[in-house]
């Protein structure tokens, strides 16, 4: 009887491995997904044409260069306003950037963004954005 009651726990404790061992760790469709692209003056809180001034970081040298020229904030805006960013959370993390830009409004920091992440959030890598900005930067320096 012991024997019997022995092959049965046995064959139930295989069974039910084998049957955890089939299911899918993780059920959330989440990770499936594709973020949805947004044009990047969605990103900003309120209206990106009030940007007063830009700060922009060049990770090539550590320059940190200032800009105050309206005229010339004015039209980077325009040129960047529209270009569809695509989030990306499962991308792995960069180290360092090729150019940093901070928007500024009335001396409050509105919005961070870098060709690889945006206010701190990673995106799939942005090679126009990437050229806007350093037009932007050689064109202060």
């Amino acid at each position: 009887m012991v024997k019997y009651l022995y092959s049965k726990v046995l064959i139930f404790t295989i069974l039910v491995l084998l049957c955890s061992s089939c299911q899918s760790p993780n059920n959330n469709n989440h990770s499936e997904e594709k973020p949805s692209p947004r044009e990047l003056e969605s990103f900003y809180s309120g209206d990106i044409t009030k940007v007063d001034t830009i700060e922009m970081f060049s990770g090539d040298n550590g320059n940190i260069v200032i800009i105050n020229d309206q005229s010339q904030i004015q039209q980077w805006i325009e040129k960047v306003k529209g270009l569809t960013m695509v989030l990306d959370p499962n991308r792995e993390d960069t180290v360092g950037v090729l150019y940093s830009v901070k928007l500024f409004e009335n001396g409050d920091q509105k919005l961070t963004i870098s060709p690889t992440s945006i206010n701190g959030e990673r995106m799939e890598p942005h090679n126009e954005l990437a050229e806007l900005m350093k037009e932007l930067y050689e064109a202060n320096l």
